[in-house]
């Protein structure tokens, strides 16, 4: 039987239907937290819901829409109570395709979802973290933030702006008890590495696939996202925690990450 070390918590996973969030909130029920799952799909929330039992809410709805948001956490809070919390991991991977080709409007919805959908559904959770003096918030990054994203530039920006919030709501929240951080899942094996690869032997002429060392199991993501909600990454708020450096080793050099003003979203220039 899984060791409750989040009994009594209150999450609440976007894109909790189906893929990582899935397997992020299905892990975390096993680990005695109340879970609600949140997902524009109605299948998805309903059907990996009922898979987990009783401690397991689906709710449908669009990280987009701030008024759903709003009413996915009263909803989340009288049935559960205070969300402790929150897995900002809805989003898409874009749409393929180079800058001078690709549609624009699909392009910016790609940042909607990615980017508005984050602060929006931050926002509805905040009042009552930042009420109560508790909370912490997760963010599913991606090593894109830190790359050019040739053939797939909206999920690049995207996951780029999406590190650069996680630093500056960490900046404004850490001092009062709550928690913003950053983890990159690395490529794990679900449906999006294969989404990836087509795009990428599509639009690169020099891709011969993924580096191996770069694939992880969906365990190892879900093991970090149970770490966190412990409390053991409390010291890295506003940073950005890789599956492939795992939090063992974050640890082991915390005072030099802390020093050096490492694993943070930095543009070096030249003095």
């Amino acid at each position: 039987m899984q060791k409750q070390t989040l009994s009594g918590q209150v999450a609440l996973v976007t894109g909790g239907g189906r893929g990582i969030g899935a397997a992020i909130s299905t892990h975390l029920a096993a680990c005695g937290a109340k879970v609600a799952l949140l997902g524009r799909t109605e299948n998805s929330v309903r059907e990996t819901a009922e898979a987990i039992g009783a401690n397991a809410l689906p709710i449908v709805a669009d990280v987009t829409d701030a008024a759903a948001l709003a009413s996915a956490v009263a909803t989340t809070e009288e049935t559960f109570g205070p969300i402790d919390l929150l897995v900002n991991n809805a989003g898409v991977t874009g749409t393929p395709g180079n800058i001078a080709d690709v549609d624009a409007q699909a392009w910016w919805r790609t940042l909607e979802i990615n980017v508005m959908g984050v602060l929006l559904a931050s926002k509805a959770v905040l009042p009552g973290m930042l009420a109560r003096g508790r909370g912490r918030i997760i963010h599913m990054g991606s090593n894109a933030g830190n790359l050019a994203g040739t053939g797939v530039t909206d999920y690049s920006v995207s996951k780029t702006a999406l590190l650069r919030f996680n630093e500056s709501l960490a900046s404004e929240i850490g001092t009062q008890g709550l928690l913003s951080i950053a983890v990159s899942p690395g490529v794990v094996e679900t449906d999006m590495l294969d989404h990836f690869d087509q795009v990428f032997k599509e639009t690169r002429s020099d891709w011969t696939g993924f580096d191996k060392d770069m694939i992880f199991p969906v365990e190892t993501v879900t093991r970090l996202i149970e770490r966190i909600a412990m409390g053991e990454a409390d010291a890295f708020g506003g940073r950005f925690i890789h599956v492939k450096d795992n939090l063992d080793a974050a640890l082991k050099n915390q005072d030099r990450i802390l020093e050096d003003d490492l694993l943070m979203l930095r543009i070096r220039q030249i003095d």
